[in-house]
């Protein structure tokens, strides 16, 4: 069974939660979450009253470069949760995370295709990508946490030495080899 915290200091750091409610601060939204038992997600923190006598949103000024993508009631993906509740904030609209997934994980909703653009990159699982689109798409497809690890291809590094095991490969320049990591020292 769930145990809800017993109370929450009085510090006034307005946010704003999923469920369109401004809490005086995020551990009374964590709190309604709890004796609720519904999923509230902290939407943006709020600061002094407008004329009107709503609190302004503070945005948060950048997000950690993390790919970890997630898809906004809006229709659209963003890289991560963060990214979201920014254009949520900057754009002073009502985004949530859709399409959530049994897990309680976001549902990320791939691109159909990525422009036809070459701007090579890598990614963390040691692949080459004509483009960013193309290294989400393949996260998205996947269902992996693919991240840039650089831009360009991925550098060549030279095996120092190879094993002496005799098991032939034919290479691109018509030359046996007697393994594969024979084949890509002469590569480098």
């Amino acid at each position: 069974a769930c145990v809800c915290q017993s109370g929450c200091s009085k510090i006034l750091k307005r946010v704003r939660g999923s469920d369109g409610k401004i809490y005086d601060n995020e551990c009374l939204l964590k709190l309604a979450a709890c004796t609720t038992n519904k999923r509230i997600i902290l939407e943006a923190f709020l600061g002094p009253l407008q004329d009107d006598g709503k609190p302004s949103c503070v945005c948060p000024p950048k997000c950690e470069k993390v790919y970890d993508p997630v898809y906004g009631s809006d229709g659209k993906n963003y890289d991560n949760e963060c990214e979201l509740k920014r254009a949520a904030c900057t754009t002073n609209k009502r985004i949530i995370l859709a399409g959530i997934q049994d897990d309680g994980k976001p549902a990320c909703v791939c691109p159909p295709k990525c422009e036809k653009v070459y701007d090579p990159v890598y990614g963390s699982d040691g692949k080459n990508y004509d483009n960013e689109c193309e290294l989400k798409r393949a996260a998205c497809t996947t269902n992996k946490r693919i991240i840039l690890a650089g831009r360009g291809r991925v550098p060549c590094v030279c095996p120092p030495k190879c094993e002496k095991v005799y098991d032939p490969v034919y290479g691109s320049d018509g030359k046996n080899y007697d393994n594969e990591c024979e084949l890509k020292r002469a590569a480098c």
